[in-house]
């Protein structure tokens, strides 16, 4: 297999040693509730693409398509554009920096960063191990494994789906495999000794790896980066509403920004990052994460295009989250949107009914059960902790009413701009 810009770690020395495919797609469709139809494609799919998790960026090139932790290759199924995304393959942002320094070395996609620093989290008393630059660990590879094989399911068993091309042409992403890298694990343990300064044990890691997804698109809704992009809020919207209606999932607060979604319009549910998300909340707490995520984009939208309609509307973003019962065209500010937001909530028909819950064995083939109950666990009391601190669950579920004209509106936007200027002082 050819990954452009990538080399097979089972080919670079020491750092390929104990390198390998540890879970494929193919390996657990007999425990998926999924059509035999469908799963016969799923394993064709996952037997010929299995290998790209064992590529990691080695090449440095503007021209490749990369997104943080990851890379992007496009190929050609049984005559049809697919898109796969490895995470976990190194940083390509880093390792051009790097030639551009005069540094030849392929193994800059996993740093040091221009500091000097291969973490890029914060050493602290957080409850989950410092990320290093570049590289994922295995148990957040299979975590992400796992929770896009739940959303793919309830897609594929709402929309009665099966085929494969029946997922492909609706955007849904579709776990290849993922991979584990003993010799990395081994070099970058050396070189984040001293960062780690004795808080935490490198052997504790539960690996280092990857995972290989096919993904609707390789272009994010990245406010940031996409500040000509016209109607963000479209697909942004379309995913919340789907992640949260199907499988009850929500993103963890932190995780809730445009980076995290695809722009891609015609795809059902456009996330592009599965390992944050949080399922299997009480439906209060459920609402509440719910409210403050669509909120926090809706926050993040105006920031970055104020009052330019065209490039993120939040009215337009809250119509589709209400899936065309909300229809006003006006302008919205955090302190509407939460109420019109339970309100929406509440009208959405107990999401995540029917979902998919993964049986044990399925767990256990891509991480240890108590691994995976610990941090399910703190992912979901994080969660309860910010609803609560939030005091969303007091809001009142109503749709607000509308501003009179244009200039209140113009008003209302002036002095929540400068609210929001002041608490970034604060």
């Amino acid at each position: 297999m050819i990954i452009p810009y990538c080399t097979d770690i089972r080919k670079m020395g020491e750092i390929g040693k104990d390198s390998e495919v540890k879970v494929t797609l193919a390996d657990v469709l007999d425990l998926l509730p999924l059509d035999s139809h469908l799963k016969h494609g799923l394993k064709d799919l996952s037997e010929t693409y299995d290998e790209a998790s064992l590529h990691i960026i080695t090449e440095p090139s503007d021209k490749a398509k990369y997104e943080g932790r990851g890379i992007y290759s496009n190929h050609i199924y049984r005559g049809r554009p697919i898109n796969l995304y490895t995470k976990g393959a190194g940083s390509m942002p880093n390792l051009i920096r790097a030639a551009e320094e005069g540094i030849k070395d392929p193994l800059y996609a996993f740093g040091p960063n221009k500091r000097g620093e291969y973490l890029f989290d914060e050493i602290s008393s957080s409850w989950y191990f410092p990320r290093i630059l570049g590289a994922e660990y295995s148990s957040g590879a299979a975590i992400e494994f796992l929770n896009a094989i739940r959303v793919m399911v309830d897609l594929c068993n709402r929309h009665s789906f099966t085929s494969l091309t029946e997922l492909i042409d609706n955007g849904v992403t579709i776990p290849i495999s993922t991979a584990t890298f003993g010799g990395l694990k081994d070099y970058l343990g050396e070189k984040v000794k001293d960062e780690l300064d004795s808080m935490w044990d490198w052997e504790d890691v539960s690996g280092l790896g990857s995972i290989t997804l096919l993904v609707p698109s390789d272009e994010r809704t990245d406010f940031k980066k996409n500040s000509n992009e016209c109607n963000l809020h479209k697909p942004i919207a379309k995913a919340l509403r789907e992640l949260y209606e199907i499988s009850g999932a929500m993103f963890s607060i932190d995780s809730t920004h445009s980076q995290n979604f695809y722009n891609a319009p015609d795809s059902l549910c456009p996330v592009s990052d599965f390992s944050d998300l949080v399922f299997d909340l009480d439906a209060e707490t459920g609402m509440g994460l719910f409210v403050l995520g669509a909120d926090r984009i809706i926050t993040e939208g105006i920031k970055n295009y104020g009052f330019d309609r065209d490039k993120f509307s939040s009215a337009e973003f809250l119509r589709i989250i209400s899936c065309g019962e909300f229809k006003d065209k006006s302008f919205f500010f955090s302190r509407e949107s939460q109420s019109l937001l339970r309100y929406i909530a509440e009208k959405i028909d107990s999401p995540g009914k029917d979902r998919f819950v993964p049986p044990d064995e399925l767990i256990s083939m891509l991480i240890d059960p108590e691994l995976y109950e610990t941090i399910e666990g703190k992912i979901i009391w994080d969660a309860f902790e910010h609803v609560n601190q939030s005091e969303v669950l007091n809001v009142e579920a109503k749709i607000p009413e509308m501003p009179a004209d244009d200039n209140s509106v113009q008003s209302q936007y002036d002095e929540w701009i400068n609210h929001m200027f002041d608490s970034f002082k604060c």
